[in-house]
């Protein structure tokens, strides 16, 4: 992950472009459904309780939440390591998949 995050760090001057509509949407349309399959692989393995909302809602979701510290950290407006970026990507993808499939694994 530290790799893709130095290319998007690296080419920022385009990241305006990229976070800004409508192509932010279409990104994040893009992430969700890359996601979504291993919702569906998780949720297989699951025993009821079902996931709290679809899976194509719980995908959107951690798309945006991803971008968001994305989209904050390669514009600037918050410094961090990107070490710190990568493990809070991970760390709140987990805890939301956790949530709302209502278990303990992780994507």
């Amino acid at each position: 992950m530290l790799p893709t995050l130095a290319h998007f760090r690296e080419n920022r001057a385009l990241a305006g472009r990229i976070f800004a509509p409508p192509i932010r949407q279409v990104v994040s349309r893009c992430l969700a459904e890359l996601l979504e399959p291993q919702l569906s692989t998780l949720a297989r393995g699951s025993a009821p309780p079902l996931p709290v909302i679809p899976l194509y809602l719980i995908a959107r979701q951690l798309a945006e939440a991803q971008l968001a510290i994305l989209e904050n950290w390669v514009l600037g407006k918050t410094a961090a390591r990107p070490t710190a970026i990568a493990e809070a990507l991970v760390l709140s993808t987990d805890g939301l998949v956790s949530a709302l499939l209502r278990r303990h694994e992780t994507i």
